[in-house]
């Protein structure tokens, strides 16, 4: 059973049964957030404002569902403009810090994040997505829900805030791996753009590469060099026989040892296929940029 540490942070749009629909369901499921967090464009919206009202009365008394539970709403704003659309650069950057600073503010609390991207505009949902994978964890999840259309008309029409179990209605785990333990972002008081933040995980993420690739450069021996570099330029087993005065036999001779050392310092599984041309993947950028290497020289 999850623990009532679990906070939900949800965007909504001008429909409140997508938070309640889900929230039923993971009640359901024994998941029983102590928040819900709903991140949304201006409130001077009326649809929006009638669906922040409506959850309103359905959280009365800091309770759903016979479950203690608060509810907190979070508009968007640039400074202090209210975002009533998400349409330029800086709207975007303005969300995009928002999903970020909620993240970090419950991961520093040692809070479980369940991130709901289903209502809305798309955009938002890809934002918290995108924010989610720099600054949340392993354990923390993404969800969406599943309601048929027909469902989804009815509702609107009737405007019931709760699904039955004939509706199909249904929670979807969508694959997420947060790197936000593992790579986390700078602290401090300093803001960071998207941009800024993508340049020094992607340097990170180069350096770990390029550590493993000098691994296994320095575990060669010359001829296996020279065919590793000339298989990063993308030759095939063929042009590299012709291009060193080797037999074809020789050649894959050379590959096979390659990739055993690939396979232990990536640590990949015997069963993870390994091909020629996914050398230029591993090794490409390595070769061309930090190895000072000409095969037949």
């Amino acid at each position: 059973m999850t623990q009532n540490n679990d906070v939900l942070i949800a965007t909504l749009g001008g429909k409140p049964q997508v938070i309640t629909f889900a929230l039923d369901l993971f009640l359901q499921a024994d998941i029983r957030p102590a928040d819900v967090v709903l991140v949304h464009l201006s409130d001077e919206d009326p649809r929006i404002a009638r669906a922040l009202n409506t959850l309103a009365d359905a959280f009365r008394h800091g309770v759903y569902g016979g479950y203690p539970m608060q509810l907190h709403t979070h508009p968007l704003h640039d400074g202090p403009r209210p975002l009533h659309h998400v349409a330029s650069t800086a709207d975007t950057e303005a969300v995009w810090r928002t999903f970020v600073d909620l993240f970090r503010y419950y991961k520093a609390e040692r809070r479980r994040v369940h991130l709901l991207v289903a209502g809305g505009p798309r955009l938002l949902g890809a934002l918290a997505l995108s924010a989610a994978m720099f600054t949340l964890y392993q354990v923390d999840e993404v969800w969406h829900v599943f309601t048929p259309r027909d469902v989804r008309l009815a509702v609107e029409r009737d405007g019931r805030l709760h699904p039955r179990p004939e509706d199909g209605a249904h929670l979807v785990k969508l694959p997420f791996l947060g790197v936000g333990r593992t790579f986390p972002l700078p602290l401090g008081e300093q803001v960071y753009s998207s941009e800024e933040v993508l340049h020094r995980q992607r340097r990170i993420l180069d350096n770990a590469h390029r550590q493993r690739c000098e691994t296994v450069w320095k575990d060669l021996s010359r001829r296996e060099r020279d065919v590793l570099t000339l298989y990063a330029q993308g030759l095939s087993t063929g042009e590299i026989a012709a291009r060193l005065h080797l037999s074809t036999n020789t050649v894959n001779t050379y590959r096979r040892r390659i990739f055993e050392r690939v396979r232990n310092v990536w640590e990949l599984p015997d069963d993870h296929p390994l091909r020629y041309h996914q050398l230029v993947d591993y090794f490409g950028v390595f070769c061309e940029e930090y190895v000072n290497w000409h095969p037949d020289q």
